[in-house]
């Protein structure tokens, strides 16, 4: 299994553009989706960290679970 991008990630939004960046600041996602024509800027801020939000909240709980499997050895 490929290690994923280093979180946690965070919304980069400025003017229009609207991506989101990994710990370092790096662009993960930055595409067209986040800027098409039918969903405001508003809607696509908002996708943008509802998905940082799930990855950062799924890391967090695959953590505490190795932590716990960890600890029952």
């Amino acid at each position: 299994m490929r290690k994923h991008t280093p979180t946690p990630w965070k919304v980069f939004a400025k003017g229009n553009v609207t991506e989101i960046h990994d710990s370092d600041g790096k662009a993960v996602v930055n595409w067209l989706g986040f800027d098409d024509s039918f969903r405001t800027l508003a809607t696509h801020r908002a996708n943008a960290r509802l998905i940082v939000k799930a990855v950062n909240s799924y890391i967090r709980k695959e953590k505490r679970s190795q932590k716990k499997t960890e600890t029952s050895r």
